[in-house]
């Protein structure tokens, strides 16, 4: 018994290379988010700590609210209103736990690590928070001159 293939040597070659642009766009197209936070407050020192560099000016402002809302994980959550050139306008809805139960170290440490996250992109300086004042926080527009001992 005598088995014989024959191939066509370019009928090949341009299978694989369009298999593997085929691969490079479906793997570009799961290349997980990184939603990992860039900054943190140290409540023993009363400063924010950056923890990730690599991101500046590459972040999006709505990448930057899902980085905050997964750091609080629901207790406090920010919405985009709108991004003028140098401010991004942000709502909290439902603002008790910021206003009411995070005592006021808290609600200036999430109000100053959000100012710092959304203020990553190149540009913008200002935050304006709107929320319901309360006991803890009032809404207004933030910078991070806002929090100069915190850096």
């Amino acid at each position: 018994m005598l088995f014989l293939a024959c191939n066509n040597p370019n009928q090949n070659t341009s299978d694989r290379k369009s298999e593997q642009k085929n691969e490079s766009y479906s793997n570009t197209d799961s290349l997980p988010v990184d939603d990992s936070p860039i900054w943190s407050y140290d409540y023993n020192a009363d400063t924010l700590i950056r923890l990730d560099s690599n991101r500046s000016n590459t972040l999006t402002a709505t990448e930057a609210i899902n980085i905050i809302n997964k750091t609080y994980q629901g207790k406090v959550t920010l919405t985009l209103v709108r991004q003028g050139a140098d401010t991004i306008k942000v709502k909290i809805e439902h603002s008790e736990v910021l206003t009411q139960q995070m005592g006021s170290t808290g609600a200036q440490a999430y109000i100053a690590l959000a100012t710092f996250t959304l203020t990553e992109q190149t540009g913008v300086n200002y935050v304006t928070f709107d929320f319901k004042e309360g006991d803890h926080a009032s809404p207004g527009t933030y910078s991070r001159h806002s929090f100069s001992n915190h850096r």
